[in-house]
């Protein structure tokens, strides 16, 4: 059985995201301040990862607040490592991001999660 690992930074405005993977069993980060060596070791341990939350084609953004910063929990510095993984992914222009880089999988285009979005678009 593949191991499944869901990294949903913690945002009230994609809560209604964790429907994708509520009482499946999966393991699950929602902590934006979680390190990226602990990152990292997460997603070598496990089969298939899915991302979820607001990003860019640069990446997926986790709000810190403890820390007051924004960040990409996931980057290019995660590129080769993913490469390695069934990956699925829904932020904002995420099919950019795995396009860019030459990986395969499920990866959304542009979703429209707020208002203030919606007014934007």
């Amino acid at each position: 059985m593949k191991k499944v690992l869901v990294i949903h930074p913690e945002d009230s405005s994609t809560d209604m995201l964790q429907a994708v993977y509520f009482d499946k069993g999966y393991d699950v980060i929602r902590d934006p301040s979680i390190s990226n060596e602990e990152l990292v070791e997460q997603i070598r341990s496990h089969d298939k990862i899915i991302m979820l939350g607001h990003g860019t084609p640069d990446g997926l953004v986790a709000f810190d607040r403890k820390n007051d910063e924004i960040r990409y929990i996931i980057n290019d510095s995660h590129a080769d490592l993913l490469k390695t993984k069934e990956t699925y992914s829904m932020w904002c222009n995420s099919d950019e991001f795995f396009e860019c880089h030459g990986m395969k999988g499920f990866h959304s285009g542009m979703i429209i999660s707020e208002e203030m979005e919606a007014r934007m678009y």
